[in-house]
């Protein structure tokens, strides 16, 4: 099998980024004959680093993180793989690249479908990715459309939250002062009285009150 070199530029920053490299480095010593080269931070995955890569001759990419540098590989005709959702749109018909996007619809809907499992809840509250970024909101929607309708709705608002910069990687702050005052602002569930529970055990039995208690 012919030795291919390939860049994998994967920020590891966050666990999410530490399991696709893992999956790549699994994926490459069970079925590839890679020599890879893993970039795991967009400070070192800039203008100049790339080009000394595609000098050297690079056979294949799996970007999972957008600088500038993005736009040389681009525009080359190396076989790539993208999983950034923000420039599917700008790969358009590009034979060399293939973009993976994440089933965001069915995120949500699961992520329902776990708070359903753990019992009824009082209301529910979303905390989003700002600047109304796409894979957040189709989240948000089909979580809160698959939610118990019987719970109320919040969302902790946009303005509290600031995109930083974490060691070269672009993040999310958010203040937990500001989170746990939103927390507090939210509808407290009403715990039943001691008379009530008695009742309520004899009703979720047999769907009947006990006559005598």
């Amino acid at each position: 099998m012919k030795l291919r070199k390939v860049l994998a530029a994967i920020p590891t920053n966050e666990a999410e980024g530490q399991l696709r490299v893992a999956g790549v480095l699994r994926y490459a010593s069970a079925h590839a004959n890679w020599d890879l080269r893993v970039v795991n931070s967009r400070t070192q995955f800039n203008d100049v680093g790339v080009k000394t890569l595609l000098e050297e001759g690079i056979d294949g990419c799996i970007l999972a993180a957008y600088t500038p540098a993005v736009e040389n590989i681009l525009a080359g005709h190396i076989p790539t793989v993208i999983t950034l959702e923000n420039i599917h749109e700008q790969i358009g018909a590009r034979q060399n690249c293939i973009s993976i996007l994440m089933n965001n619809q069915e995120i949500g809907r699961l992520a329902a479908e776990h708070f359903g499992s753990l019992g009824r809840f009082a209301s529910y509250a979303f905390v989003p990715a700002p600047p109304k970024i796409p894979w957040s909101l189709e989240r948000k929607a089909t979580f809160f459309e698959a939610a118990d309708k019987r719970a109320a709705q919040f969302e902790f608002p946009e303005a509290d939250i600031e995109l930083v910069n974490m060691t070269g990687e672009g993040g999310i702050l958010i203040k937990i002062s500001d989170l746990v005052e939103f927390l507090k602002q939210l509808p407290k569930p009403r715990r039943p009285s001691r008379e009530s529970l008695p009742r309520r055990a004899a009703e979720d039995a047999d769907g009947r009150v006990a006559h005598r208690m």
